[in-house]
């Protein structure tokens, strides 16, 4: 509502988390609805560091190869090293993911333990 009218809710709800790790710069999502590009751009300009693993769903579903490759090429530009995708990344992205990051994408899946040393 805005002065007694009904106006449309343009906030993109999200929440994720950026973790700084020392080396091991963190991006944990929910579902990535701004896009984990833009998300991993404006965590690292927060933390101050390159962002260096990706966790989480990164809304994907639906989307053209040619997007989904695209983003990730922004996501190596932006320094990602490794990338978890989970719930909603989509089936066929996460096989693109996989096809370009290769043992660097891990599928997030029940009982998959993740370990960062220093």
């Amino acid at each position: 509502m805005d002065n007694g009218r009904l106006v449309p809710d343009t906030l993109c709800d999200e929440i994720a988390l950026a973790i700084d790790l020392g080396r091991h710069g963190l991006v944990v999502t929910g579902c990535a609805h701004p896009g984990i590009d833009r998300i991993v751009e404006k965590a690292s300009t927060i933390i101050g560091k390159r962002i260096k693993y990706v966790l989480g769903g990164l809304h994907m579903v639906g989307l053209e190869e040619s997007r989904v490759r695209e983003i990730a090429e922004k996501l190596m530009s932006h320094g990602v090293e490794r990338v978890y995708p989970g719930h909603c990344t989509g089936l066929e992205a996460e096989y693109i993911l996989e096809k370009i990051y290769g043992e660097n994408c891990r599928v997030l899946r029940a009982g998959l333990k993740i370990e960062f040393h220093s």
